[in-house]
């Protein structure tokens, strides 16, 4: 079967077109299109097996029984146009506006609530101290907002691999559903960053056993280990399933595939990630009378925020014209 192909683990698409969603005809997990791949050959990224995307949600699904071959090797051409000269203009258009009005938002709130925390303190008779026990209020909103900001990020990643420009509507639900959001969120981000730091630790102590010093090894195992992370992301938010960060081997073996890509999204991942740091919260007790540097402070922090949407669509556009490429 010629035409695209394309991967899904389920989930709804948002965009103007009709999306049909039906059971894979191999496994019966529930995948999901844009109308205008009816006709191409998919793979479910729940069992591994091919078929063809029927018109309808109705319509009996096609079996393929062998990996379809195409003559551009599963690429979709154009990555670099679409990373160098497309991206931009799209984060910017209009139809994008609200979902860059959310992250910017959130921006805000983090920016204002970091150091917004108390202390509750009391006195204990008994031992004649008093006791101060902080309460973190505004260090908690913070992390949320980062969390609700990355969860954006894997949507943006999701909706860009799958064809659609614009970023994704905005659904949130009611309190629980966005404090499952960001718990799952916050485990994806702090799995993926421990599976990346777990070869460096591991030498640091093979190291200390073996009373060995060489702190270049140290860290060109640390900078080999990170060059991974924007990989594991990208799995994550494809699969969106919160195995596959811990898949390592999976993501070197993509990484193998498309190495010369991946290079680029990887520098523009650590530009974003190096931005963000840059860009870190002011503290209130240095910058309190500067509000000239406060306001330095927050443009940065936007600033980042938007060249992490930049990023999240650089990682979908590698799996929308190289997926085919990657193992899972």
């Amino acid at each position: 079967m010629k035409g695209d192909k394309l991967n899904v683990s389920g989930g709804q698409l948002n965009d103007e077109s009709k999306t049909i969603t039906f059971g894979c005809p191999w496994c019966n997990n529930t995948c999901a299109f844009k109308d205008v791949n009816a006709g191409k050959s998919a793979r479910c990224t729940a069992c591994q097996s091919y078929f063809v995307i029927p018109a309808t949600d109705e319509a009996k699904v096609k079996k393929i029984k062998s990996q379809p071959l195409e003559s551009d090797g599963d690429v979709i051409s154009g990555f670099y146009p679409a990373v160098l000269k497309k991206s931009l203009p799209i984060i910017f258009s209009k139809s994008s506006a609200t979902g860059l009005f959310f992250v910017i938002a959130l921006v805000f709130l983090k920016f204002i609530a970091w150091h917004s925390n108390f202390a509750l303190s009391f006195h204990v008779p008994s031992t004649g101290k008093n006791v101060t026990i902080p309460i973190l209020i505004g260090k908690t909103i913070g992390v949320s907002a980062y969390a609700l900001i990355f969860w954006y990020y894997l949507k943006i990643i999701y909706a860009t691999a799958f064809g659609i420009d614009n970023f994704p509507d905005i659904k949130l639900g009611f309190l629980l559903a966005i404090v499952c959001k960001i718990v799952k969120t916050l485990y994806l981000f702090l799995a993926a960053m421990a599976v990346v730091q777990l070869p460096t630790l591991a030498a640091m102590l093979i190291m200390k056993i073996f009373q060995v010093q060489s702190p270049p090894t140290l860290i060109a195992i640390a900078l080999c280990c990170c060059f991974t992370f924007p990989m594991l992301i990208l799995m994550a938010a494809i699969s969106q399933d919160l195995i596959s960060v811990l898949r390592i081997d999976l993501a070197v073996r993509a990484i193998m595939n498309v190495f010369a890509k991946y290079c680029l999204v990887a520098l523009i991942t650590a530009a974003v990630i190096a931005a963000g740091i840059l860009s870190k919260n002011y503290r209130t007790d240095i910058l309190l009378d500067k509000p000239l540097l406060i306001g330095v402070f927050l443009a940065g922090n936007v600033l980042a925020v938007i060249a992490g949407t930049y990023a999240a669509r650089v990682l979908g556009l590698l799996y929308k014209h190289h997926g085919g490429q990657m193992p899972w």
